[in-house]
């Protein structure tokens, strides 16, 4: 009885083995051969990466976008504020706001102090979606002056008055 069932266990398992490698199917590359893929469109009419590259700047030039639309997300805009009168030692701050409705200033871009100056010239950094700036005289918003940025990225403003 012993041998009987070692002879079944026997072949259950050459049962089980020879239906894995027969499920597995037969091998058919070998394992050295390089894979070799073929290239389409064929040489003949290949397009470079430098051709690629150019055809995808004609066509991003040729966008246009509408309300004014710019891929940029800062600018560089020059900014000139003259003064009546030479100011001596008057702090002058230079905040970004979206649009002329706001009340107080948003974004902090240039702080600075005119020492017997009448003119404070310079170039912010500022996000393209920006079109006014606030400058404020001493720290207060009561003696607040919006600018106005131009289509050519400047903000020009004259003070008629002393800052004192």
């Amino acid at each position: 009885m012993m041998n009987i069932s070692r002879y079944i266990a026997f072949l259950l398992i050459t049962s089980v083995a020879s239906l894995q490698v027969i499920s597995c199917g037969p091998k058919e590359e070998a394992d050295d051969e390089p894979i070799v893929t073929t290239s389409s469109p064929p040489p003949s009419d290949e397009i470079t990466q430098q051709q690629i590259e150019e055809m995808a700047d004609r066509s991003l030039s040729e966008v246009v976008m509408e309300g004014g639309f710019s891929f940029d997300t800062q600018r560089m805009v020059s900014i000139d504020l003259r003064f009546a009168k030479n100011q001596n030692h008057t702090e002058i701050s230079i905040y970004a706001i979206k649009d002329s409705s706001m009340e107080r200033p948003g974004s902090l871009l240039e702080h600075g102090v005119l020492y017997n100056a009448s003119r404070y010239r310079g170039m912010l950094s500022v996000p393209t979606y920006i079109n006014y700036l606030t400058v404020i005289s001493r720290g207060s918003f009561s003696k607040s002056v919006e600018v106005t940025i131009d289509k050519y990225n400047r903000a020009h403003y004259v003070f008629e008055e002393f800052l004192l």
